[in-house]
């Protein structure tokens, strides 16, 4: 929530993915933000979702989903962000989920990659991801905070 209200996505009706690890995870934040965000347009975009919704959960406001079926060849009009929360360590996976953000013009196009540094592997996945991004943004800002 606090990305949310930080870069005020809310506020600006801004179009944005989350991805989280787990489908348990994704169904939590789901209820967790229907609560304090009613008046939201939230969607799911898991392979919970029977085939023929899925479409109609890509049109929603804020969009949980996971890696592995938002890295597929979908299309997402008007995206303007992604958050992710999944430590992502192949280029592969980065490039088809960075995709997801081309072809919107007008959009700001923002990625924001959240990483626990309190672990190594973490660390490490996070300075490879670094090193894909520097050849793909116009800009990279690094926010550090700790909770």
């Amino acid at each position: 929530y606090t990305i949310l209200g930080t870069f005020k996505l809310i506020e600006t009706k801004k179009k944005v993915a989350i991805m989280l690890p787990t489908i348990e995870l994704i169904n939590r934040t789901y209820d967790d933000l229907k609560k304090d965000f009613p008046d939201v347009d939230i969607g799911k975009f898991i392979g919970e979702i029977r085939k023929d919704r899925r479409s109609a959960e890509l049109q929603r406001i804020v969009i949980l989903t996971n890696h592995k079926i938002f890295g597929k060849a979908i299309d997402v009009s008007d995206l303007d962000c992604i958050i992710n929360f999944v430590q992502l360590s192949s280029q592969v996976n980065l490039e088809q989920i960075i995709g997801r953000l081309r072809n919107n013009p007008g959009h700001s196009h923002v990625m924001i990659d959240v990483t626990d540094i309190g672990y190594s592997e973490c660390k490490s996945q996070q300075k490879a991801r670094k090193r894909f991004y520097k050849k793909m943004a116009k800009e990279i800002k690094e926010i550090k905070q700790i909770l």
